[in-house]
Protein backbone atom coordinates (compact mmCIF):
# COMPACT_ATOMS: atom_id res chain seq x y z
CA UNK A 1 0.00 0.00 0.00
CA UNK A 2 3.04 2.20 1.10
CA UNK A 3 3.82 1.79 -2.73
CA UNK A 4 0.60 3.08 -4.08
CA UNK A 5 0.69 5.89 -1.95
CA UNK A 6 4.38 6.93 -3.08
CA UNK A 7 3.82 6.41 -6.58
CA UNK A 8 0.41 8.36 -6.35
CA UNK A 9 2.37 11.22 -4.33
CA UNK A 10 5.37 11.22 -7.16
CA UNK A 11 2.35 11.33 -9.87
CA UNK A 12 0.65 14.71 -8.00
CA UNK A 13 4.34 16.49 -7.87
CA UNK A 14 4.93 15.21 -11.94
CA UNK A 15 1.52 16.87 -12.83
CA UNK A 16 1.88 20.25 -10.56
CA UNK A 17 6.01 20.75 -11.76
CA UNK A 18 4.19 20.09 -15.30
CA UNK A 19 1.22 22.46 -14.97
CA UNK A 20 3.97 25.06 -13.90
CA UNK A 21 6.09 24.42 -16.82
CA UNK A 22 3.28 24.71 -19.26
CA UNK A 23 2.07 28.03 -17.91
CA UNK A 24 5.21 29.52 -17.80
CA UNK A 25 6.13 27.88 -21.40
CA UNK A 26 2.84 29.29 -22.51
CA UNK A 27 3.78 32.84 -22.71
CA UNK A 28 6.68 31.55 -25.13
CA UNK A 29 5.92 30.30 -28.01
CA UNK A 30 9.27 29.10 -29.01
CA UNK A 31 10.38 28.23 -26.05
CA UNK A 32 7.47 25.64 -25.90
CA UNK A 33 8.36 24.31 -29.05
CA UNK A 34 12.17 23.86 -28.43
CA UNK A 35 10.36 22.29 -25.17
CA UNK A 36 7.75 19.92 -26.34
CA UNK A 37 10.21 16.81 -27.70
CA UNK A 38 12.52 16.55 -24.34
CA UNK A 39 8.97 16.41 -22.46
CA UNK A 40 7.22 13.95 -24.38
CA UNK A 41 10.40 11.67 -24.10
CA UNK A 42 10.43 12.36 -20.14
CA UNK A 43 6.47 11.82 -20.16
CA UNK A 44 7.10 8.62 -22.00
CA UNK A 45 9.69 7.71 -19.82
CA UNK A 46 7.47 7.72 -16.99
CA UNK A 47 4.48 6.05 -18.68
CA UNK A 48 7.39 3.34 -18.72
CA UNK A 49 7.34 3.09 -15.29
CA UNK A 50 11.47 4.09 -16.09
CA UNK A 51 11.14 6.56 -12.85
CA UNK A 52 8.90 4.69 -10.58
CA UNK A 53 11.11 1.56 -10.68
CA UNK A 54 13.60 2.91 -8.86
CA UNK A 55 15.56 3.60 -12.02
CA UNK A 56 16.15 7.41 -12.85
CA UNK A 57 16.69 8.01 -16.10
CA UNK A 58 18.63 10.94 -17.86
CA UNK A 59 16.67 14.31 -16.84
CA UNK A 60 18.11 15.89 -20.34
CA UNK A 61 17.35 13.45 -23.19
CA UNK A 62 18.78 13.97 -26.41
CA UNK A 63 16.88 15.59 -28.62
CA UNK A 64 18.50 13.70 -31.54
CA UNK A 65 17.38 10.16 -30.48
CA UNK A 66 13.67 11.16 -30.89
CA UNK A 67 11.94 8.70 -32.95
CA UNK A 68 9.06 9.05 -34.91
CA UNK A 69 7.09 5.82 -34.14
CA UNK A 70 7.94 6.61 -30.07
CA UNK A 71 6.29 10.04 -30.29
CA UNK A 72 3.34 8.43 -32.31
CA UNK A 73 2.82 6.01 -29.17
CA UNK A 74 3.64 8.53 -26.67
CA UNK A 75 0.62 10.12 -28.43
CA UNK A 76 -1.72 7.79 -28.57
CA UNK A 77 -1.17 7.07 -25.44
CA UNK A 78 -1.82 10.22 -23.73
CA UNK A 79 -5.36 9.94 -25.93
CA UNK A 80 -5.91 6.83 -23.92
CA UNK A 81 -5.43 8.86 -21.05
CA UNK A 82 -7.86 11.14 -21.29
CA UNK A 83 -10.26 9.09 -22.73
CA UNK A 84 -9.83 6.73 -19.69
CA UNK A 85 -10.06 9.53 -17.57
CA UNK A 86 -12.78 12.11 -18.59
CA UNK A 87 -14.50 12.57 -15.77
CA UNK A 88 -11.35 13.40 -13.18
CA UNK A 89 -10.24 15.36 -15.84
CA UNK A 90 -13.04 17.62 -16.19
CA UNK A 91 -12.59 18.60 -12.64
CA UNK A 92 -9.20 20.28 -13.74
CA UNK A 93 -8.69 24.00 -13.68
CA UNK A 94 -10.45 25.07 -16.83
CA UNK A 95 -7.17 27.21 -17.64
CA UNK A 96 -5.38 23.71 -17.73
CA UNK A 97 -7.99 21.76 -20.44
CA UNK A 98 -7.36 25.43 -22.57
CA UNK A 99 -3.91 25.29 -21.79
CA UNK A 100 -3.69 21.79 -23.56
CA UNK A 101 -5.87 22.35 -26.76
CA UNK A 102 -3.81 25.25 -27.87
CA UNK A 103 -0.59 22.81 -27.22
CA UNK A 104 -2.43 20.02 -29.20
CA UNK A 105 -3.14 22.59 -31.66
CA UNK A 106 -0.03 23.82 -32.43
CA UNK A 107 1.65 20.21 -32.20
CA UNK A 108 -1.64 19.67 -35.03
CA UNK A 109 -0.40 22.58 -37.17
CA UNK A 110 3.36 21.39 -36.68
CA UNK A 111 2.16 18.27 -38.30
CA UNK A 112 0.30 19.68 -41.02
CA UNK A 113 3.25 22.33 -42.01
CA UNK A 114 5.15 18.75 -42.13
CA UNK A 115 2.78 17.07 -44.27
CA UNK A 116 2.49 19.91 -46.60
CA UNK A 117 6.35 20.15 -47.15
CA UNK A 118 6.51 16.60 -47.82
CA UNK A 119 4.02 16.07 -50.51
CA UNK A 120 5.97 19.19 -51.80
CA UNK A 121 8.70 17.82 -52.14
CA UNK A 122 6.86 14.78 -54.57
Amino acid sequence: MTDKVQEDEFMKQYMDTCKEQIEKLAKDPELLNQTLKPFMQMSQQLMDGGMLDGSMPDMIPNLGSMDINKMITQMKEMADYIKGNYKELMKKDSSQIQELDRSSKKLRGLVKQLIEKIESNK
